[in-house]
């Protein structure tokens, strides 16, 4: 008997023998395999996680130092996908009456234009109207499928969306959406 990297080898095994312990040692890589995809991903999942909250810290400082609120606004979509936290991220603010008033976006750029001109006319976005009627954060796992009518559901591809009212002593400023 003999060992080769861990394994006691008996020169004397029948090839059946031998078949069996190589499925076995397969057996074993393919979990193996498995168990270090789960840790791949749950490392880039902590790492969106952390950037994600360098994000909202970022944000929470400029809240405390900018008064200009059209700075301010511009600025929080620019920290939320600098950080890498979020691909994208658009403010529409709202008027007293619900209409839209004014909105902010980073990347997106030119795609953000037809999104305006929806808000412009009285139309909001299916994730908005949630939004709007509900407290908490309106999550879109495909937005391609769930929001036919939205002209940015073609960019997220494979990615999620959030949508949430912006809201202070009970009333209702606008929508973010990350």
């Amino acid at each position: 008997m003999f060992k080769v990297e861990g394994w006691k080898m008996n020169e004397g095994k029948s090839k059946k023998q031998l078949s069996v312990e190589l499925e076995v040692q397969r057996q074993r890589v393919a979990e193996l395999e498995v168990k270090e995809n789960e840790h791949r991903r749950a490392e880039k999942r902590i790492e969106h996680l952390n950037l994600t909250l360098c994000a909202i810290r970022n944000v929470n400082q400029l809240i405390t130092k900018e008064k200009d609120r059209t700075l301010l606004l511009k600025e929080v979509c620019d920290i939320l996908t600098a950080t890498r936290g979020y691909y994208n991220a658009w403010i529409a603010l709202l008027d007293k009456s619900g209409g839209f008033k004014t909105a902010f976006e980073s990347g997106l750029g030119k795609d953000f234009l037809p999104l305006v001109e929806q808000f412009k006319r009285g139309e909001l976005t299916d994730c908005g109207r949630r939004a709007l009627n509900q407290s908490g954060v309106v999550v879109t796992r495909d937005p391609f499928l769930a929001c036919s009518g939205c002209p940015l559901a073609k960019m997220y591809g494979d990615r999620g969306g959030l949508t949430a009212r912006l809201e202070h002593g009970g009333k209702v400023y606008g929508l973010l959406a990350a």
